[in-house]
């Protein structure tokens, strides 16, 4: 450390002068003033000096056994260096770690990717079930109107079907209604295809049933709401039950 040798001394605070004597200059502190005279005029000096500040109340020598070791100590703790350029004081290296943070930093991080990844897992199963729905929505169309050979846009043609027939035949909505309807009420009914005819205004179903009274109930509930129900001819189906051929319409 380089700084004023009378700064080295002890602050003696605002009501003490301190004085000591060097070989060859007399250091004067008082507070966070000082100075440096020759030795020959530093105890008149320091005389002068405590008679002009009031407020000096006491003048403190310090004796020659302890000077170096107040000037040292004080040397150690002075705020003020003198030192420029290359040689000027560095500031102390924060004590400030990154590793006493890396265990929350870590968790952080693992919380984040697994949303990333729980996001990118949903993004991906609802892609996939709107591909399925889109599948189911085009065989199911391509069932009910087979005559239509490019399907690009089943909601929009269906659409457009619909508004066609709804002026010129009426038979389709409330047929369509009526199987919508029966389908709910017997739940041991499976549509497995449909045809609607055009010309005739029929319906004609292919449904798997387990048995009898299944099929009745289905029929039972489109009678019921004023529909005609004939059926066709039926087969063992594999896996159990069976399939027959019902054929719907307006009395």
């Amino acid at each position: 450390t380089i700084g004023p040798d009378y700064l080295a001394l002890p602050d003696g605070g605002s009501t003490r002068m301190v004085v000591a004597d060097l070989f060859d200059r007399t250091l004067l502190r008082h507070g966070h003033w000082g100075v440096a005279v020759p030795e020959d005029l530093g105890q008149d000096m320091a005389g002068i000096l405590a008679g002009q500040r009031a407020d000096v109340e006491e003048t403190v020598q310090i004796k020659a056994e302890d000077l170096w070791t107040e000037v040292c100590q004080g040397a150690l703790k002075s705020r003020i260096n003198l030192r420029r350029g290359a040689f000027a004081p560095r500031r102390p290296r924060s004590e400030f770690s990154w590793r006493q943070f890396r265990g929350p930093v870590l968790l952080a991080l693992a919380t984040v990717m697994l949303a990333i990844g729980v996001n990118v897992y949903e993004g991906m199963s609802f892609r996939a079930a709107a591909a399925d729905m889109r599948a189911d929505t085009t065989a199911m169309f391509r069932t009910a109107f087979p005559d239509v050979e490019r399907i690009v846009n089943p909601r929009a043609q269906l659409r457009a079907r619909l508004s066609t027939r709804a002026g010129s035949d009426p038979e389709f909505l409330i047929v369509s209604a009526w199987l919508a309807l029966a389908r709910d009420a017997a739940p041991g009914v499976t549509i497995e295809s449909l045809r609607y005819d055009n010309q005739t205004g029929e319906f004609v179903l292919s449904v798997r049933y387990g048995d009898y009274t299944d099929l009745g109930a289905l029929r039972s509930h489109i009678e019921a709401a004023g529909g005609r129900v004939e059926e066709g001819g039926s087969r063992q189906a594999v896996g159990g039950g069976r399939i027959g051929e019902l054929t719907v319409r307006r009395p």
